[in-house]
């Protein structure tokens, strides 16, 4: 496997992992607002930071490598 491929494999993973920590943040806020669907609250933010950890350090050894 060529270097090349290596590091576009791992930028689409970081990619993917950071826009789905995002949706999530963001599908939060449009809830606990009410634009979506009625009276539910979701209070839990626990799963986003660790998300976005994990795609910001493979983004930042993307940098380095």
């Amino acid at each position: 496997m060529s270097r090349f491929a290596l590091v576009r494999g791992w930028a689409a993973a970081a990619t993917a992992i950071l826009a789905a920590a995002l949706a999530d943040a963001v599908t939060e806020f449009a809830e606990n607002r009410g634009w979506l669907a009625g009276t539910f609250r979701d209070g839990q933010q626990q799963a986003i930071l660790p998300a976005l950890l994990v795609g910001a350090a493979v983004a930042l050894s993307l940098t380095l490598f």
